[in-house]
């Protein structure tokens, strides 16, 4: 079996939304974002900049992951796959990045911190020392993947220990790829144990690098909050109001990554250490699985905000179109937990296509048939709520008229 096509799918698919939504982004900040933002300006175009390239690093990689006993085997995919030099510089490079996101986050954080809680030291940003905050993200970058490059490079040991399950698995010729992989530890023909510590100090740095970079975060995030939400301190209703909207989209903008990338590369370093494999076998992939618990629990938090957003700040200018908001909600939340009660798993073959259901109800025919119609009838519930929006929408703009009668306060009442 080789590398499901619809993964590279995927992989092209968030490449185009990432170019599209921070090339948007880059607009709206040129466009939108006067004076009242400041030097934050510069940081916020940095971080849509360092995602554009992120988003062509990643497609000049095509990463594939696999986990084997105390090493896990990270290799190229795309076209550079069978260029080992060049293929190894973009692996490190896409290893970097992650390093390069986390250390950008921190120094958002930082400084909001210093916007919020220290506003007298706030001209240390002026000009062009506010470039300076980018040095520690670049030194992040350029540390974090040399000891890629040092520690997880390949060797014939790391050749060895990979070759046959490449090959029965992807069908791939370890000796023609270029690799990266680290391999903690072997266990040797008398029993004994092999342990490698260049790999080992290389899982050490990453871990170190991960977890310097959330408690700044974390500190920084708590000092803020408790700063904006204390009415002891002197602050316009504008200053105050902007800066409460600036940390919540920072908070989002760093909890999705947080998410789909963090939590699973810290794992990806840690599971092998007790040789716990997780990767591609003859059954369903299990990151196809993570990756639909991590979207559960992004549609929970980010809907529950959503309802708390609209709860508290959505006024009476929306009017009745408050009530479809909240439905929608409400429906994603409800939709989430469907899909982790039936965890799809679909196959297309010849004039045909079945879906079955892969959670824990999979062998209770009743319960799970039941739950594969729930989650196909949701799909129609979505399309037929977002069209009842686009009718309030066109009756709001279009048939003035209308609306006062058929969305009356007394009609929904």
């Amino acid at each position: 079996m080789t590398v499901p096509a619809y993964l590279h799918i995927v992989q092209y698919c968030a490449f185009g939304i990432a170019i599209i939504a921070n090339s948007l982004l880059l607009h709206l900040i040129r466009m939108r974002a006067g004076l009242s933002f400041g030097r934050y300006r510069v940081l916020m175009i940095s971080f849509s900049i360092y995602a554009i390239v992120y988003a062509n690093i990643e497609i000049f990689t095509l990463p594939v992951m696999y986990m084997q006993g105390a090493g896990m085997i990270f290799y190229v995919d795309s076209v550079l796959k069978n260029h080992q030099d060049i293929g190894l510089l973009i692996a490190v490079s896409y290893c970097g990045c992650l390093a390069f996101c986390i250390s950008m986050l921190a120094t958002h954080f930082i400084f909001r911190y210093i916007a919020v809680c220290r506003q007298h030291h706030i001209h240390i940003f002026n000009g062009y020392k506010v470039y300076l905050l980018l040095i520690p993200p670049f030194f992040l970058f350029l540390i974090w993947a040399g000891a890629m490059f040092v520690c997880y490079r390949p060797n014939e040991v790391k050749r060895d220990f990979y070759r046959k399950v490449i090959a029965d698995l992807y069908e791939e010729d370890i000796d023609q790829v270029a690799f990266i992989a680290p391999l903690y530890y072997t266990h040797q023909t008398d029993g004994s144990v092999l342990y490698r510590i260049s790999d080992l100090l290389g899982c050490l740095l990453s871990c170190g690098i991960l977890g310097a970079c959330f408690t700044t975060c974390s500190i920084c995030a708590y000092k803020t909050y408790n700063k904006l939400h204390d009415s002891a301190i002197q602050m316009s209703k504008r200053t105050r109001t902007l800066s409460k909207q600036l940390f919540w989209t920072l908070g989002l903008q760093t909890l999705l990554p947080f998410i789909t990338q963090y939590i699973p590369v810290g794992l990806v370093f840690l599971l092998p250490l007790f040789e716990i494999q997780v990767g591609k076998t003859m059954a369903v992939p299990v990151y196809l699985h993570i990756v639909q618990y991590c979207a559960f629990v992004i549609a929970i938090i980010s809907n529950c905000l959503l309802l708390h957003l609209i709860r508290m700040r959505a006024g009476a200018s929306f009017g009745r179109y408050r009530i479809l908001m909240i439905s929608f909600s409400i429906y994603a939340i409800v939709y989430a937990n469907i899909e982790i009660f039936t965890l799809p798993v679909m196959y297309i073959q010849g004039s045909g296509m079945i879906f079955y259901v892969d959670s824990f109800l999979k062998y209770h025919q009743d319960a799970g048939l039941l739950i594969a119609i729930v989650y196909c009838g949701c799909l129609a519930l979505c399309i037929s709520m977002l069209s009842t929006h686009f009718i309030f929408r066109y009756i709001a703009v279009c048939r003035l008229a209308w609306k006062m009668e058929v969305y009356s306060t007394e009609f929904l009442t």
